[in-house]
């Protein structure tokens, strides 16, 4: 004799799994500094799209990492098109960074934008990383300014999974 799962079981076990998946990949922080995994999460919806730009931020050579740089990042609210955040952050020992949010909202007929502000030795640089669901980009003044650092640095690279997507996002500061 077949033991046959029945129907009312089976729909419950697979809206319990699908469920679990969901909050795991809405709440799994990254760990971006050892003992810092809240600090640069800067997510206020929970079970909403959402994206890590991480990445490293380079000398004017485009080689030596710079550690301890201040980046401010700034971005449009999830919820409103004028409420823009801007939260602070702080390159590690190899000049690494990552943060995580909610997708920003965007101006009508533009891509998801994130900007820019590095500090280091009182110099400051601004640039901007542009998104949507097909990919990430950079904009021309980005391009002519951080043309040292290798092909495989300078272009954005994104990856997409469930409701997560990552961008890879490196910066050369001409300090």
């Amino acid at each position: 004799m077949r033991k046959t799962t029945p129907r009312r079981s089976f729909l419950t076990t697979s809206l319990k799994a699908a469920v679990g998946i969901g909050v795991l990949s809405s709440t799994t922080t990254s760990k971006v500094f050892a003992n810092e995994s809240r600090k640069n999460d800067f997510r206020i919806k929970s079970f909403q799209k959402y994206v890590e730009v991480k990445g490293k931020i380079f000398d004017k050579t485009g080689k030596l990492p710079l550690s301890n740089a201040s980046i401010q990042v700034k971005f449009l609210s999830p919820d409103n098109k004028k409420l823009e955040i801007s939260k602070n952050l702080v390159t590690d020992s190899q000049g690494n960074y990552a943060f995580l949010t909610n997708i920003p909202q965007r101006e009508y007929g533009k891509h998801y934008k994130v900007l820019f502000e590095l500090a280091k030795h009182g110099k400051k640089y601004n640039t901007e990383l542009s998104f949507n669901r097909l990919g990430a980009y950079i904009s021309n003044t980005h391009w002519e300014e951080n043309r040292q650092l290798s092909e495989a640095l300078l272009f954005p690279k994104k990856e997409s999974f469930l409701n997560k997507a990552t961008i890879n996002f490196n910066i050369s500061f001409n300090n």
